[in-house]
């Protein structure tokens, strides 16, 4: 009996206490430049962003110190904008490495539900007030958006690692981003390992074939002169 109290004592006495961290919220301690540094979005925005999001993100309960919906935020924008291990991130809010990596997985996946609202090509209304827009500035007709590809680093994959090492020697996605005259994502392609040319990705994508068979109107000029980039791309390496 002795050595059974004597045990329990034991556990008791060396068992890990639970610490409960002072969180800090960053939206109190930076002004607006200091925000848009460590998050890309200043007080305004990150505030509308926490509103459309908080119904994904609040917790059922308080229990356990749940992080609140603009922590959570910020944690993931930390990390999407700086490339931050989840140790610098957890750092800075005061979390473990846990809890931000399942904070970070929280945020992407309430904002790919809502990839479909805000990520979408033109109407007809829509498409004619842009192509003004870029008339206006740059003097060139019937554009109606601009495209480009951009790398996004990754860590390395367990499977077909050789093909998500770009030509800079990095592992990364390839993504194919198309914006509108006011910055506006209009169609993003985010499915293709670094090693994966330009050309191929937009000759292969959805956006493509709405130019070709016209579910885009857009002059014939300038749809020739897509189909004419899109073949100088396949053609032609660009040396880094």
């Amino acid at each position: 009996m002795a050595r059974i109290i004597h045990r329990v004592y034991n556990e008791r006495a060396f068992r890990r206490e639970r610490v409960i961290r002072d969180r800090s919220n960053p939206l109190d301690i930076y002004n607006d430049e200091e925000l848009i540094e460590r998050f890309r979005f200043c007080r305004r925005d990150l505030i509308e962003l926490i509103e459309e999001l908080s119904p994904d993100l609040q917790f059922v309960s308080d229990r356990n110190a749940a992080l609140p919906p603009s922590l959570q935020l910020l944690i993931a924008l930390c990390f999407f904008a700086n490339g931050a291990f989840h140790n610098t991130v957890s750092d800075m809010v005061r979390v473990h490495r846990s809890t931000a990596c399942r904070v970070i997985r929280r945020v992407s996946l309430a904002l790919s539900r809502r990839i479909a609202s805000y990520v979408h090509l033109p109407n007809e209304e829509e498409a004619a007030a842009m192509k003004e827009r870029f008339r206006q500035a740059s003097g060139m007709p019937g554009i109606v958006g601009c495209i480009d590809g951009t790398h996004v680093q990754i860590q390395a994959p367990h499977e077909n690692e050789y093909l998500y090492v770009n030509r800079k020697g990095y592992h990364s996605i390839n993504v194919q981003i198309a914006c509108d005259a006011n910055y506006n994502i209009i169609n993003l392609v985010a499915r293709w390992p670094g090693s994966t040319h330009d050309s191929r990705i937009l000759r292969e994508s959805a956006l493509l074939q709405d130019f070709e068979e016209g579910r885009i109107e857009t002059p014939q000029l300038a749809r020739h002169l897509m189909m004419f980039t899109a073949l100088l791309l396949s053609k032609i390496t660009i040396p880094v």
